[in-house]
């Protein structure tokens, strides 16, 4: 459901997973799509997402933002137990497949496109 379970602009894409009516009830990804071009922490952006959750959260999210120079910055924020997140670039060589553990939800890499 775009808007909801995916987003897209021309610097951002977004993309989640987990529990429907909960992604679907806040507008996950287009929430996330409007507030972090101008939020100075994104990681803070994406908790506060989840914190916003009433009951047991069930979400994950991954966001390419372009940040220019051919650069594009992967983020990755989770209520799960674990997720798994997986991207390549024609630049890599080999792709890159990370768990994302309940410990630390958050992931952040910079690729070269």
């Amino acid at each position: 459901m775009h808007g909801a379970g995916s987003y897209t602009s021309p610097n951002l894409g977004i993309v989640t997973t987990g529990n429907g009516e909960q992604i679907i009830n806040k507008l996950l990804a287009v929430t996330l799509a409007h507030k972090l071009p101008s939020s100075d922490n994104p990681l803070e952006l994406l908790n506060s997402c989840f914190e916003e959750q009433e009951t047991a959260r069930m979400c994950g999210v991954l966001i390419l933002e372009h940040e220019g120079g051919g650069m594009v910055t992967v983020h990755a924020q989770h209520t799960l137990t674990n997720m798994v997140v997986g991207f390549r670039s024609s630049s890599m060589v080999v792709p890159v497949a990370k768990v994302v553990k309940k410990s630390s939800p958050v992931f952040l890499q910079s690729v070269k496109l």
